[in-house]
C-alpha cells in the first residue's frame, strides 16, 4: 500500500516540474515578445518618430529664426525710416534757415543798393546842378560877350551886328535870362529897321532873324507881358522877317 502513494507523489513532481518549465518557457517567450515589440516600437521612435520631433523642433526652430530675423529687419526698418524721417526734417530745417538767411541778405543787399543808388543819384543831382550853374553861368558870360559885340558893331557893321545879336539872344535863352531876351528886343529891332538895308540881307540873315524871333515868342507870358513894349517890337521884327524872307 506505500509504494503506490509514492508513484503518484513522484508524477506529482514530475508534472509540477513540467508545469514550471512550461511556465519558465512562457514566461521567456513573453518576455522576448515583448523585448522584440518593445525594441520593434523602440526602432520606430528612433527611426521615424524621433526625425519627425526633430524635424519638427528645426521647423520650429527655422520658423522663430525667420521671425526674429523679420522682427529685427523690420525693427531697422522702423530705424531707417525714423532715421530718414529726422534727417528730411533737419534737410527742411536747414533749407528754411538757408532760404531765410539768403533773403535777409538779399533785403540787406537790396536795401544798400538803394542807398547806393539814392546817395549817387543825389550825387549826379548835385553833379548836375553845379554842371547846370556853370552851364547858365557859361551862356550868361557868353551872351553878355556877344550882346558887347551887337552894340558895338551894329553902326559900322549891322550885319554882323544882327549874327551877334542871334547868338546873344540864345545865349540869353540857355542861361534862363529872359529879362535880357526881352530887353534885347528893341535893340535887334532897331538895328533891322534903321540900321540894315533889306537888299542886303543874306539868306543866313533870315536865318538867324528867324531863330530869334523863335527865341522871343518863347519868353514865358507873365514876363512879356510885365515889359511894356515887347509884344509891339516882336511883331514889328516878324513883319520885317515877313517882308524879307
Amino acid at each position: 500500500m506505500t509504494e503506490p502513494s509514492i508513484v503518484v507523489s513522484s508524477a506529482s513532481n514530475v508534472m509540477t516540474a513540467m508545469d514550471v518549465f512550461q511556465q519558465v518557457s512562457s514566461f521567456y517567450e513573453i518576455s522576448w515578445n515583448h523585448l522584440i515589440v518593445f525594441s520593434g516600437v523602440a526602432l520606430a521612435i528612433v527611426g521615424i518618430i524621433i526625425p519627425v520631433i526633430i524635424s519638427y523642433i528645426q521647423n520650429k526652430t527655422i520658423k522663430c529664426t525667420e521671425d526674429a530675423i523679420k522682427f529685427q529687419i523690420a525693427e531697422q526698418n522702423k530705424q531707417l525710416e525714423n532715421q530718414r524721417r529726422e534727417y528730411l526734417q533737419k534737410l527742411k530745417e536747414q533749407e528754411e534757415i538757408f532760404v531765410r538767411q539768403i533773403s535777409e541778405q538779399k533785403k540787406i543787399f537790396s536795401d544798400n543798393l538803394q542807398k547806393q543808388e539814392k546817395l549817387f543819384k543825389e550825387q549826379i543831382d548835385i553833379q548836375a546842378k553845379k554842371t547846370h550853374a556853370i552851364d547858365l553861368k557859361f551862356h550868361g558870360i557868353n551872351a553878355r560877350f556877344w550882346h558887347m559885340n551887337c552894340i558895338q558893331s551894329f553902326k559900322e557893321k549891322p550885319e554882323y551886328s544882327v549874327v551877334c545879336a542871334s547868338v546873344a539872344v540864345l545865349s540869353y535863352k540857355e542861361a534862363g535870362e529872359y529879362i535880357n531876351v526881352v530887353g534885347f528886343a528893341p535893340v535887334i529891332k532897331d538895328i533891322l529897321l534903321n540900321k540894315i538895308k533889306q537888299d542886303d540881307i543874306s539868306n543866313d540873315l533870315k536865318i538867324r532873324i528867324k531863330e530869334m524871333i523863335s527865341v522871343f515868342s518863347s519868353v514865358p507870358a507873365d514876363i512879356a507881358e510885365k515889359n511894356s513894349g515887347f509884344l509891339k517890337d516882336l511883331a514889328e521884327i516878324r513883319n520885317f522877317y515877313e517882308s524879307v524872307k
